[in-house]
């Protein structure tokens, strides 16, 4: 009888261990065959393995749960506990944030991985527990490329009067209406039916996310003008992320780290591949060694600048981003 009870004592207690573990959703805005899922993975695994079990990390692809908007409002409000969305989206409520949607900022990978992964990232994304968010680490939605359905774009003249989506920041609209364009905001979930229907004519995402979303099925023309870089803010929610120990934040702090090495390299591997697989589709590919971007740059930087010198609190990075080394 008493081995019995002692069965029974040890299952019951099994049993709590695994009622007390927690389920954190994370929603992603793109689909299971980008480097954001992919690096999700890494991040979720490491946690579940990390907490013993304790926290699992749930992923929602394919903006299931909602839009861009509205899974970031979710993590604000507690509803949702994490997301991932380019820096621009916060870029509203954490002006710092701005300073990345500069064109021309970044030199090149190496340069992107310093100022992410050092002090001036992480400076950077302590800024948002002003907003309630807990950062946990910058991931890549990459250097951005053109595609459109009108004409071959290789000079800023080619873009006159082009309807192109914009993510909804100021900054990105400014740049794209100095080049000439005509920019249209609009939520990434829209984006693929705007460009099958020629409510707009053209977009501009890193290469990846426009092959894995399939932009190409609508477009004809891709310069891989690699104007500008966007990293990718990862957020949790900061009462919930203070509910967990300081040995779980730890787990939480490091997958996140570990998730965004995977998600950067994932991308990077393939972009040369994407590349060449958007050609296949039909697209006339202009790349990056055939275009000059200095007369892009000298038409939108007087202007970029004029319009960081509004933000203090983004303005005082842009330096300190262009010297580091």
């Amino acid at each position: 009888m008493r081995r019995w009870l002692g069965v029974a004592v040890f299952l019951l207690g099994a049993a709590s261990l695994v009622a007390a573990g927690e389920t954190v959703r994370f929603a992603i805005e793109t689909s299971r065959t980008d480097s954001q899922y992919h690096g999700a993975q890494v991040f979720a695994r490491h946690v579940l393995e990390n907490t013993n079990g304790a926290i699992e990390i749930r992923l929602f692809p394919d903006s299931v749960l909602g839009t861009t908007e509205s899974q970031i409002a979710q993590v604000k409000s507690g509803t949702l506990d994490i997301t991932l969305s380019g820096s621009g989206n916060f870029a509203g409520m954490i002006s710092a944030l701005n300073v990345f949607d500069v064109p021309f900022l970044f030199r090149d990978y190496d340069h992107v991985d310093k100022v992410m992964d050092g002090t001036i990232g992480r400076a950077i994304m302590d800024a948002a527990e002003n907003q309630d968010f807990k950062g946990l680490s910058l991931w890549e939605n990459g250097f951005r490329a053109l595609t459109n359905s009108r004409n071959s774009v290789r000079l800023p003249a080619d873009v006159a009067g082009l309807k192109i989506r914009v993510p909804g920041m100021p900054m990105h609209v400014e740049a794209w209406r100095l080049l000439g364009a005509n920019p249209i905001p609009m939520n990434y979930s829209e984006v693929f039916t705007a460009l099958e229907t020629g409510t707009i004519d053209a977009q501009d995402h890193p290469i990846p996310i426009a092959y894995s979303s399939r932009f190409y099925e609508a477009q004809k023309y891709l310069s891989v003008t690699n104007h500008a870089y966007t990293p990718l803010l990862l957020v949790m929610n900061l009462v919930r992320f203070n509910s967990f120990t300081p040995e779980q934040q730890r787990a939480i702090m490091e997958g996140a780290h570990l998730g965004a090495l995977a998600q950067r390299k994932f991308a990077r591997d393939n972009v040369a591949d994407y590349i060449e697989k958007i050609g296949e589709y039909g697209l006339e590919v202009i790349y990056s060694k055939d275009l000059d971007m200095k007369p892009w740059e000298e038409k939108v930087m007087p202007g970029m600048i004029a319009f960081l010198e509004k933000i203090p609190d983004a303005i005082k990075w842009l330096e300190p981003i262009r010297n580091t080394r």
